[in-house]
Parts: structure tokens; C-alpha cells; sequence
């Protein structure tokens, strides 16, 4: 079958399973990340730079039952060359953004839709999730070149435990939705970062061009700044275990 939908964090390699998605030929129609159109207020950083937020809509408690305003739309044409519909609600957008997708054999990567429960609310089936280890996601996403500003301005810098919450929980939000979906038996696939090859060769044999010439690691990353692993692990514990066998891999 060929999958439409995919889902990966900041850190998680992201960016680079985007780009394989188009080079190796799976997909060369494809849109990254539109839905980062949204934030909801709960998992903002404290960064006191508005423009880390300045092409977003900021929503609040109604999450995606709220409608797109003229920046999201923006974004989200943008990223897309799909227009949002002011009269509808960004999660009845999105559900017409997929159906798109798929009348058009497009493919998109999802970044928030995860955390906002996106699919499985919608009981979409067939989304393939790309998960890393929270430790080298973590480190990958708080590089200088990537996501510091999410953590600069907190006291302790990567190091904050406030930070690490807001991570832990976008993290975990993800995980969550990826074992809902499965529970709801909506055939999601789950491709660890660390074992991409061989999760893909056992779930979905149609995804392997993505990942021949993926460059997975399974060592946990070192960054002698941090400090904090510990902390890190006591708040993802529950959920690491149920897609990871061991914390050191």
C-alpha cells in the first residue's frame, strides 16, 4: 500500500526523513511540517524572541476546534499550496488537507498534529511515525543550529528542568498517540530512529527506498554540557518502555 501520512518531532530526524521522502522517489510531492502553522499556548517555550512564533497562529484551550486566522493560512499555503478555509475549524481543515493528499497521491510529514491527538480523534489510519530515543532527540534538538532558542531563555539553559518538561511532554505526546492509534487497531506503523532499516523491513517493506540510505545510529548521544539525564528519564519512563526494550542502546 502506499502511505500518505508520516510524523516525526524536532530531533527525531525530521528534517532529513522529509528530504529522503522526495530524493528517493517515494514521494516527490511532498509537503513537510504544515501543520507547525499551529502552537497551542501550553507547549511555547518561555524564548522572549517573538519571532520564534512569528509565522504561527497561537492557539489556546480549543486547540484545533479553534479556526485558522490569516497567519496560519499563510503558513500553511506556503508549505502546502493548500488553502485553509476561515469558516471551518483547523482540525475540519486538516481533515480536508488530507483528503487532498490522498485524491492527489501527495504526502505530508505532521510535526503538532500528534501532540493535539490529531488522528486519533479523527480515527486515521495508517500513519507512520518516526520516534528516536528521547535522550538523542533531546541533545539533537536543543543544538545551536537547530532548537536552542526553545531553551536559552530558561535558567540552566538545556539543562532546565522546565525545559525538559516541555520537551517531555511534546515527546511523550507522541508516543501516546502512536499507541492509541494502535490500540484503536488503525494500523499505524512505528519506525524507531536507532532501528529504521530493520522496523520498516518488518512493518512496511513499501517504505524501504526512504531508508536505504538512512544513517541510523543506535548509540546514545554525548554531550558532556548535560546533565540531566536522569531527570530526563524519571519523566518519560512509562512510555520509553513501551516502544523501546532498553534505555541504553
Amino acid at each position: 500500500m502506499k502511505y500518505y501520512l508520516f510524523c516525526s518531532r524536532g530531533g527525531s530526524g525530521s528534517s532529513a526523513f522529509s528530504r529522503l521522502i522526495k530524493s528517493s522517489g517515494y514521494s516527490i510531492n511532498h509537503h513537510s511540517k504544515p501543520d507547525v502553522s499551529f502552537i497551542q499556548r501550553q507547549y511555547m517555550s518561555k524564548s522572549n524572541n517573538i519571532s520564534d512564533y512569528s509565522n504561527r497562529q497561537i492557539i489556546g484551550d480549543l486547540g484545533y476546534q479553534e479556526k485558522p486566522d490569516k497567519l496560519a493560512k499563510k503558513t500553511f499555503f506556503s508549505r502546502t499550496n493548500f488553502n485553509l478555509n476561515y469558516n471551518l475549524s483547523i482540525n475540519d481543515n486538516l481533515l480536508l488537507y488530507i483528503q487532498h493528499l490522498n485524491k492527489t497521491k501527495k504526502t505530508a510529514l505532521f510535526n503538532m498534529a500528534a501532540v493535539m491527538k490529531f488522528f486519533s480523534l479523527n480515527n486515521i489510519p495508517n500513519v507512520v511515525f518516526l520516534i528516536r530515543h528521547p535522550l538523542n532527540t533531546y541533545i539533537s534538538w536543543t543544538k545551536p543550529e537547530r532548537h536552542y532558542n526553545l531553551v536559552r531563555d530558561y535558567k540552566g539553559g538545556i539543562n532546565s528542568q522546565e525545559a525538559i518538561k516541555l520537551f517531555s511532554s511534546l515527546w511523550i505526546g507522541t508516543v501516546k498517540e502512536y499507541l492509541v492509534l494502535k490500540e484503536k487497531k488503525l494500523n499505524p506503523i512505528l519506525i524507531r530512529y536507532e532501528y529504521a532499516k530493520q522496523d520498516v523491513e518488518q512493518q512496511a517493506k513499501e517504505l524501504n527506498p526512504i531508508f536505504k540510505k538512512w544513517n541510523q545510529s543506535p548509540s546514545i548521544a554525548n554531550n558532556s554540557d548535560f546533565y540531566q539525564e536522569d531527570f530526563l528519564k524519571n519523566l518519560v519512563v512509562k512510555y520509553f518502555y513501551e516502544i523501546y526494550q532498553q534505555w541504553n542502546i
